[in-house]
């Protein structure tokens, strides 16, 4: 897959084509599962900024249960 534009809408692209989000904590990147299509909204209006995670860790893998922009 190939995306020219910017990192967000590189993102979107992406996470359409099958890939997951992520965050990236300091040099970690954490792979986001949504826990429902609502979560999964949201991630996508959050994609490229910071923001307010709050789910369930596994490994590298968090399933969200909600997500804000952060303060």
């Amino acid at each position: 897959m190939s995306f020219t534009g910017d990192d967000v809408g590189c993102t979107r692209e992406c996470v359409k084509g099958g890939s997951d989000f992520a965050l990236i904590v300091g040099d970690q990147a954490l792979k986001l599962k949504a826990a429902n299509e609502s979560t999964k909204a949201d991630l996508n209006n959050l994609a490229g900024k910071k923001a307010r995670i709050t789910g369930e860790r596994d490994g590298d893998t968090i399933t969200v249960a909600s997500a804000q922009a952060a303060k």
